[in-house]
């Protein structure tokens, strides 16, 4: 749901979820979300002076609730999930390949919210006129938008992960995980010309989306080990761009699905690339920086050797 968010986008809903914790709040609402709009500079070019004081004025109006952890799960609530929706619509509308905080300020406005948009409404902002500006755009060609230094780039997923696993909690995770369980990978039917050949190749690499991932940590606390590390040092899922990467058994091949063994994904993961697993490194000159550590520890507790652990992005 979340790839075609701009990093300013998936920034407001980490903030959101963060004003959420600090008021107390059992999911995440529309007000939270308007806060998190408010920190981010493009918004504030938006909106008229003065929205500065909107964290004052939504504690005003909400019944504020002993502070939760930030590591704590917030769900959106189905107003916040309608706004969400709402934003992926006017992008596609203004036929932008990225959703910004432009498009969830709009979407703000037409949920008609009794605290986000009356709150907006009040300091004078209109739908017409916040939807005007965003039909400008972000300078860019129709696949990549570049702002601030960054770049975006729109994708469409070539196919979905035929799963077992129906709830992140089922699949295996950490030191010693075994992921021998079998699936599909099916995709889309005009693409089958590009597996030619592909049969000869006992493993595959599978490039794929995070689909459900709705925010971003740079700290990671993996499974596999009780210290935090920074999140480009794991395979957590909660990454800047939500891309997920796993090596499977290629099994047999019937048309546009390809049977494997090794799945660790759930069922409906969109699937980004197909590559044939090859690797030139040899195994005395790979380091597996803090997992050897971590499998080091765990070893000595349990009076194990060490092991070559499967290398997921579920660890």
């Amino acid at each position: 749901m979340f790839e075609r968010y701009t990093e300013d986008a998936r920034r407001t809903l980490f903030f959101a979820r963060y004003e959420a914790s600090q008021l107390g709040g059992s999911t995440i609402e529309p007000e939270h979300l308007l806060l998190g709009l408010i920190r981010d500079s493009r918004v504030k070019d938006l909106l008229p002076e003065g929205l500065e004081h909107a964290r004052r004025a939504v504690e005003q109006q909400v019944q504020q609730r002993e502070r939760l952890s930030t590591s704590v799960e917030i769900p959106f609530s189905p107003p916040t999930r309608r706004i969400l929706n709402a934003a992926a619509q006017e992008a596609d509308a203004l036929q932008h390949p990225y959703i910004g905080s432009e498009h969830l300020l709009i979407g703000i406005l037409r949920e008609e919210d009794p605290i986000a948009a009356r709150y907006l409404h009040s300091a004078g902002v209109r739908l017409d006129a916040i939807r005007g500006l965003a039909a400008k755009g972000r300078s860019g060609d129709p696949l990549s938008v570049t702002t601030a230094a960054t770049t975006y780039i729109r994708m469409r997923s070539i196919g979905e992960v035929r799963s077992p696993y129906q709830d992140v909690a089922a699949i295996p995770k950490g030191l010693g995980a075994q992921h021998g369980a079998e699936g599909v990978l099916e995709l889309r039917s005009e693409l089958e010309p590009g597996l030619a050949d592909i049969e000869g190749f006992s493993h595959l690499y599978v490039i794929w989306c995070f689909h459900r991932v709705d925010r971003v940590e740079l700290t990671a606390h993996p499974p596999s080990d009780d210290h935090p590390h920074g999140v480009f040092a794991t395979r957590s899922p909660l990454r800047p761009n939500p891309i997920g990467l796993t090596v499977v058994e290629l099994l047999k091949r019937e048309g546009t699905k390809l049977h494997v063994r090794g799945i660790d994904m759930l069922d409906g993961t969109p699937i980004l690339d197909i590559k044939p697993y090859l690797s030139s490194i040899a195994p005395e000159h790979l380091r597996r920086g803090w997992l050897e550590e971590a499998e080091h520890r765990r070893n000595e507790k349990r009076g194990q050797p060490p092991f070559f652990e499967n290398k997921r992005d579920s660890q």
